[in-house]
């Protein structure tokens, strides 16, 4: 686990150290464009990025061109010398080269490695802390910009300088780098996160929430994301840390807002998502005509678009069965969704798949770096493939995402064993075994040829292999008609579409970073708990009462009695109702961020005669003082079934 060593020590270092730069034009540089630095000496963000000091100066004139005519060239006064900005750089145009003695600085530096790097200063005697080094945070350190002299200015992320180093590929690394200065005296190290492999059996019992898991998954939220994504996690997991210095942190996490029609959040979700693939910020949702945007809000558009691709008209499945709802289709999954193997010759059909399975796997990935989670539950074998593991299936896994279908090729499989069986017998010859197969029945006397099978994927007209409608099942090719349908169910018949996927997802995150966790992880990963009973200790613990309340108010405990009765339809309403999102993240309740927080709702009149309202932003539900369970639950259905589906002004 990330111990409170480390986010004190992030905090402080966010808070606290600051570079001292004072910038100057480079004296060679002739062109009229650049203006020479006016001001004094820019307090820096020790974790911002060059390339925001390319921005700071840009944003105040000191590079123009026909294009700035209108920009700015005041001074920068004393409330604005500071740049803290440390925005993920992103591919730009780039118009200044920044130095420190003659070496150009990578824009994806930050600047207290290109000061340890490049800087002058002395020799330190404390190299364990250098959080304490006077050089670093005393001196005054001159930044020389010029012109851009690249041929190519517009700067993509697979292309780099000459002799731009390549990015940290995680927060842990970029640590290493300040360590010291970062993690001070904690005891936060690798070796924490070093995870040993189980056997299979012992693994597969385990689940997110035990110990080792739970490192793991605080590695991904330390390493797979940008630097404030991380920190904005240790924040989330020790709120004491937001207390004290006005309650700064340092978290500075970009938003970008959107407005979504409810009538179209499948097709506005594509253009959002696509988008949005590669940007650092923090998609927020709000909908036409709805007042209410934040937490809430945005953890519904994620529930509405999992609902949105469980619908049969998109063919994107394996069916087992269907529902309707609301006028629409949807597939049943009961062991989890799986893609429906089609034909993997080129048409419009399965273009059209490849491209909702991209935009799918987009989807999980934004879901995953904003923390956010999905109402849609997919087979392990789906994971199988995310994880890249999918060609390790066999028989086995056919169980996972169709019960029918493996029932029928067990049984077809019990002929290949006794095959199989008579083939070992030593003692007799060639011709008896051929004999002895021909013979082989299963328990009711039924041979092979009596199924009047062919060599076609069951339910379908693909055929597993050439002209494969007219070559029928028989005891002499049993194993390879057992190997063609688990393989095209399984592999074959979803390659292009489970691709299009990774691909998807990989727009947004290395698929890489997934490598923690097993299969059977990665459901609670990214789609949170599954059904269980609420129980009073649970919610005891964690409901939060406030502003009216305390834990041995009459309303909360009749509030914790109401909700341990509730049966899985009702947690996932309450949920919605509370949270905006039907399911719960890894961990519970505990694990909701803000926490679950009921208050008293002041009311004129009765307390009986008024419904609970939420603020789904806050985790926030505004209880009025029920005189008895039975009225608090009647009032709390009530208010759960007339406030879905919109956010207004309570």
């Amino acid at each position: 686990m990330v111990n409170d060593g480390l986010g004190d020590s992030l905090s402080k270092v966010s808070s606290t150290y600051q570079i001292k730069c004072l910038f100057r034009k480079h004296p060679d540089n002739s062109s009229s464009s650049i203006r020479q630095w006016g001001s004094g000496t820019v307090k820096v963000d020790p974790l911002a990025y060059v390339q925001a000091l390319e921005k700071y100066l840009l944003s105040r004139g000191y590079c123009r061109n026909d294009e700035d005519e209108d920009a700015e060239s005041s001074e920068v006064s004393e409330e604005e010398d500071r740049i803290v900005s440390r925005q993920q750089p992103s591919p730009t145009r780039h118009r200044l080269t920044l130095t420190i003695n003659n070496h150009p600085l990578p824009y994806n530096m930050t600047m207290y490695q290109a000061i340890k790097k490049y800087g002058t200063h002395t020799r330190l005697d404390d190299e364990a802390h250098p959080a304490s080094h006077s050089a670093v945070w005393h001196n005054i350190h001159t930044i020389v910009y010029k012109a851009y002299e690249g041929t190519d200015r517009v700067r993509s992320s697979a292309v780099k300088m000459v002799d731009e180093e390549p990015p940290p590929s995680s927060l842990l690394e970029k640590l290493s780098l300040t360590s010291p200065m970062v993690l001070g005296k904690s005891d936060l190290h690798l070796s924490h996160f070093q995870v040993k492999r189980l056997d299979p059996e012992r693994k597969s019992t385990l689940q997110l929430q035990r110990p080792g898991e739970a490192e793991r998954l605080e590695l991904l939220h330390a390493t797979a994301f940008d630097r404030d994504r991380a920190l904005q996690r240790i924040v989330d997991t020790h709120p004491e840390l937001s207390a004290g210095s006005e309650g700064r942190t340092g978290v500075r996490l970009d938003k970008d807002k959107r407005c979504v029609d409810r009538d179209s959040v499948f097709p506005q979700g594509r253009g959002i998502m696509t988008e949005l693939a590669a940007s650092t910020s923090l998609l927020e949702v709000y909908y036409v005509g709805e007042v209410g945007t934040g937490l809430g809000p945005t953890l519904e558009f994620y529930t509405l678009l999992s609902r949105a691709f469980q619908e049969s008209a998109l063919g994107m499945w394996r069916e087992n069965g269907s529902y309707t709802a609301n006028g629409k289709t949807y597939v049943s999954a009961p062991n989890g969704f799986y893609p429906r193997a089609v034909s993997q010759v080129d048409s419009p059909e399965l273009s059209r798949l490849c491209d909702d399975f991209t935009y799918l796997g987009r989807v999980l990935g934004k879901a995953l770096i904003d923390n956010r989670i999905l109402d849609i539950a997919f087979s392990e074998p789906f994971y199988r493939w995310l994880l890249g593991t999918h060609e390790k299936m066999g028989l086995a896994a056919i169980r996972d995402i169709d019960e029918v279908l493996h029932s029928s090729l067990k049984q077809i499989e019990i002929f290949a064993l006794k095959k199989e069986s008579v083939f070992k017998q030593e003692d007799i010859s060639t011709e008896r075994k051929e004999a002895l197969i021909a013979q082989i029945t299963d328990d009711s006397g039924a041979t092979l040829e009596d199924l009047c099978l062919d060599f076609v994927l069951p339910g379908t007209d693909i055929e597993l292999t050439a002209g494969g409608k007219n070559v029928a099942l028989t005891i002499s090719n049993v194993e390879e008609y057992l190997c063609a349908v688990v393989n095209f169910t399984l592999r074959e018949g979803v390659r292009k579409q489970m691709e299009a996927l990774r691909y998807g997802f990989s727009l947004v995150m290395p698929l890489s970073n997934l490598q923690l966790f097993y299969a059977n992880e990665m459901s609670q990963l990214l789609c949170g708990t599954g059904e269980s009973k609420w129980t009073e200790e649970e919610l005891s613990t964690t409901l939060q009462p406030d502003h009216g309340y305390t834990a041995s108010s009459s309303a909360v405990k009749h509030l914790i009695q109401v909700m341990t009765e509730f049966g899985p339809t009702e947690q996932r309403a309450f949920l919605k109702f509370v949270t905006g999102c039907p399911r719960l993240p890894v961990g519970g309740f505990k694990s909701l961020h803000p926490r679950l927080t009921v208050v008293k709702k002041s009311v004129d009149g009765p307390p009986d005669t008024y419904l609970p309202s939420v603020m789904t932003c806050v985790n926030y539900l505004k209880l009025p003082d029920y005189t008895c369970p039975q009225t608090l639950r009647s009032k709390l259905v009530v208010a759960i079934s007339e406030g879905q589906n919109s956010f207004h002004l309570s």
